[in-house]
């Protein structure tokens, strides 16, 4: 079988914040110090694996994550929309607890129901969970057992691992990873298991950001 190396990208300021704010499409941030530092661990890590190909989201964060991470690897990261991270609409740059204060029902019926209640003029995470899966079809079907390096966003990353580890989406927040936290997924080019979630050991030493 072969390996995707699945990683959420380096960590931006707005991880970075306390309490961190929301980060979808609209805002398009580059790595900050700490995030640069947690993707060259991460690519001295991996270094070792046999990785044939590179695919991110277009977002700089990962972009810029993808391109250090595959440096010793002598591919090039084929940016793909499919694994840009969910649209959080008129919550983005915002943090839980302003989003509770000033928009108190919307914010419990999204807790209580994110699989199919969209973020406000965004989208939710089923719409996201499809467009994720569809593109892993094809990635399957392109690379059979090869070992596959991706770099996407902590709510795209929930979308395709709740149902491998049998989570429903709707609990999809129990589902928390760190930037640059490895998550490796078995496939044999048409079945995908879950081996390892959210390693981030190679990385010890840079503080974490915190959930988002």
């Amino acid at each position: 079988m072969g390996l995707i190396f699945l990683v959420r990208h380096g960590a931006t300021e707005a991880n970075l914040r306390r309490p961190p704010q929301l980060q979808g499409q609209a805002r398009d941030l580059p790595l900050a110090d700490i995030g640069i530092q947690q993707a060259s661990l991460t690519r001295d890590f991996l270094a070792g694996k046999e990785i044939r190909a590179c695919y991110c989201s277009p977002l700089r964060r990962a972009r810029d994550t993808a391109r250090n991470l595959s440096t010793t690897h002598g591919v090039l990261p084929v940016a793909v929309p499919a694994l840009t991270e969910c649209n959080v609409g008129r919550w983005e740059g915002l943090d839980w607890g302003v989003i509770k204060e000033n928009w108190p029902e919307g914010y419990q019926s999204f807790l209580d129901n994110p699989d199919v209640v969209p973020y406000p003029g965004g989208e939710c995470l089923q719409a996201v969970y499809e467009r994720v899966f569809g593109f892993f079809v094809v990635l399957l079907a392109r690379h059979s057992t090869e070992g596959i390096l991706m770099v996407t966003h902590q709510i795209a990353m929930r979308a395709i691992l709740c149902p491998l580890l049998g989570k429903s989406l709707r609990n999809s927040r129990e589902l928390v990873f760190g930037n640059c936290g490895i998550t490796t997924i078995a496939h044999d080019g048409r079945r995908l298991v879950a081996k390892r979630v959210n390693d981030c050991s190679h990385r010890v030493s840079i503080v974490d950001s915190r959930r988002s």
